[in-house]
């Protein structure tokens, strides 16, 4: 019996001076500055709806004058997407930067249904659903599907400003 305890001991030490693999969550964020010159620079889905996050965030402070670029082609896997930007009444989560495909496309995502916290179903939908003085360039888009379903609402909310690359533009 003492042979099993000596054993289950030395067991029970051993393990403990295993070392320990900690999973952390992972930061994502840019390169670059934001700025004309050295502009935020995205190369994959995760960084892109980082950015995504960061200007629905910002009620239209957190990307004013900031200068994106996108420097790979991203595929988004067919998963659902939330619009870049939106209005919700006298609040404006609308991109209000420069975003520079340079080239690229974003690829493969669809839109079912509207943006967590918007009051008006299907208003300013696409993959930047509220641009407002704003520039978006070089960049295009393939494999976009968009479903509306208006069968549930009502004449309050309607749908409209509804693209693939853009839902509604005030800018360039």
């Amino acid at each position: 019996m003492k042979k099993i305890i000596s054993l289950l001991i030395t067991l029970a030490m051993l393990i403990a001076c295993l070392p320990v693999t900690v999973m952390a969550e992972t930061t994502v964020s840019f390169t670059g500055e934001g700025t004309s010159s050295d502009p935020y620079k995205i190369a994959n889905a995760e960084q892109l709806m980082y950015m995504r996050d960061f200007v629905n965030s910002g009620n239209g402070l957190n990307d004013a004058e900031k200068h994106f670029v996108l420097t790979d082609d991203i595929d988004l896997g067919g998963q659902e997407w939330t619009p870049i930007g939106f209005t919700e009444g006298t609040n404006k989560y609308a991109f209000t930067g420069t975003f520079d495909g340079d080239g690229h496309v974003i690829k493969n995502f669809k839109i079912t249904d509207i943006p967590e916290g918007t009051t008006v179903s299907y208003t300013n939908v696409g993959l930047f659903g509220a641009v407002q003085d704003g520039t978006i360039k070089n960049l295009g888009v393939e494999n976009v599907s968009i479903t509306v379903d208006n069968k549930t609402k009502d004449s309050a909310t309607a749908i409209n400003r509804v693209g693939a690359l853009v839902g509604r533009l005030t800018g360039t």
